[in-house]
């Protein structure tokens, strides 16, 4: 019994650690010199690898392809080379937020 018992611990642990995904839409807002910007990321899966695509409401643009999608111990990075653009986040312990940095050219703004 205390060794099924520890070892469903250990699995529980494992599954915890490992439980957390970025596979959804993240959505936030850029404040860009008091204008307000909606931003989303649709992230998915692809076989073993994540891909990303950006959507900018605000501005009627959807699907913008990205070329890098990371995720790698609760650290997020985009990269969309043709439009200069790099978001790196770090999700949240809880699992429902990405705190980041939206950086475009010379310009980095907090995206919440």
């Amino acid at each position: 019994m205390k060794k099924s018992l520890s070892l469903t611990f250990i699995i529980c642990i494992v599954s915890i650690s490992y439980g957390q995904s970025v596979i959804g839409k993240w959505s936030g807002t850029l404040d860009i010199q008091g204008q307000k910007l909606a931003i989303a990321f649709n992230v998915e899966e692809n076989g073993d690898a994540l891909i990303a695509t950006l959507d900018s409401p605000d501005q009627g643009a959807f699907g913008i392809p990205t070329d890098t999608c990371i995720f790698d111990a609760h650290q997020l990075k985009i990269t969309a080379k043709q439009l200069q653009l790099t978001f790196e986040g770090r999700l949240t312990k809880d699992g429902d937020k990405i705190n980041g940095n939206f950086n475009q050219g010379p310009m980095s703004f907090p995206l919440v």
